[in-house]
């Protein structure tokens, strides 16, 4: 029980594993990079060229994306954003592409965790972004979209582009994937009109100077901003109530979780709870079975938890009635901008804004 291969390749591919094998596997995954890389090259230049096109949406799109695999934040920043426009008096919807439906509808587990974050904003999940749009637009009246993950999606045009990068293991290795964890080189972010450094409460201060030193040479017009992800209240979902984070101070806490940062989940929890007993990590978006769900709460329960823990997203994974033994606390995480925030939504702002203006007269 745990991550397995996954794990192992997250190690190589970020450069934490540099044993003899950890070496020799980048050394030989080299060769699939270079041709991921070819693939991506072409793919995007056929897209510059107008040879693929690219549809334009009947409102503004705001696109949250990253140019690594793995967890960057880019859940907690659609919530933000999609929150800031609400705030700005419109109406936005949430287009994702879905991975692993866990729901009846077709509904994965970041957009259960997002419609329980943004109860009155339309989360629609299709891998046809394009018809997603439409439907946003006809059947629920938003004016503005916020498209998750669309950095590499170049078939639905946008007039803003946010990228998260995690400070902890912003490039990973510095190769493509395979071999590393990137999914662009460096170099595409000059794409990118704002690039929001996630987690930034987990590194050093020189650590996080010279991320931004490369992002600021990488793309030089960006607006650029800092962030934490700061747990705000545990969910009790057994006694149907929630809780501030305080109640985890004095307790023993066992904890799991199956997303693409889990040793950031592992700090959050040191930080709030009085003993971690157990941490278990698996795969991003894991999906659990009833043994493997029995097994963690009878291992918390044997090593003296008085609780497990684990995230919203890992919640959406496991059913409605999961069989703990043991009471659980569903933490839940919210995105703070601690650095450059003003221009951050101003930059937000003009963009749409603008938009709106453009097609009211390009409209008549």
């Amino acid at each position: 029980m745990g991550l397995g291969g996954h794990g192992r390749f997250l190690r190589i591919a970020s450069g934490v594993d540099d044993s003899a094998f950890g070496v020799a596997a980048r050394a030989a995954l080299v060769p699939f990079s270079l041709g991921y890389g070819m693939a991506m090259a072409v793919r995007g230049g056929l897209y510059r060229a107008g040879v693929l096109g690219s549809a334009r949406a009947q409102c503004p799109v705001v696109s949250v994306g990253n140019i690594t695999v793995g967890g960057t934040g880019k859940t907690p920043m659609v919530a933000y954003l999609a929150g800031l426009l609400k705030r700005e008096g419109l109406k936005p919807a949430v287009l994702m592409r879905g991975y692993r439906a866990v729901s009846p509808s077709g509904m994965g587990d970041e957009g259960l965790a997002l419609r329980k974050v943004l109860p009155d904003v339309p989360v629609l999940c299709d891998r046809d972004r394009v018809s997603a749009a439409t439907e946003a637009v006809s059947s629920h009246g938003a004016n503005v979209l916020v498209l998750d993950d669309g950095f590499q999606h170049h078939r639905l045009a946008r007039d803003l582009d946010v990228v998260t990068v995690d400070a902890v293991c912003p490039f990973g290795c510095g190769l493509l994937l395979p071999a590393g964890l990137l999914r662009e080189p460096v170099s595409a972010l000059g794409r990118a009109n704002v690039i929001a450094v996630t987690r930034t409460d987990e590194v050093g201060e020189e650590s996080v100077r010279e991320t931004e030193r490369r992002l600021k040479k990488a793309a030089p017009k960006a607006t650029l901003a800092r962030c934490v992800h700061k747990a705000v209240r545990v969910d009790f979902p057994q006694e149907g109530r929630e809780g501030g984070v305080g109640e985890l101070g004095s307790r023993k806490v066992a904890a799991f979780c199956g997303i693409g940062r889990p040793e950031s989940f592992r700090r959050t929890v040191e930080s709030l709870c009085g003993e971690v007993v157990m941490f278990r990590e698996f795969p991003d978006h894991y999906l659990y079975d009833a043994e493997e769900i029995m097994a963690l709460g009878r291992e918390a329960k044997e090593l003296g938890a008085e609780l497990i823990a684990s995230t919203e997203k890992d919640y959406a994974r496991l059913g409605s009635a999961p069989e703990l033994g043991i009471p659980l606390g569903v933490i839940a995480i919210e995105l703070v901008v601690t650095s450059g925030e003003d221009a951050l939504e101003t930059r937000v702002m003009e963009a749409v804004r603008g938009a709106m203006r453009g097609a009211e007269g390009g409209g008549g």
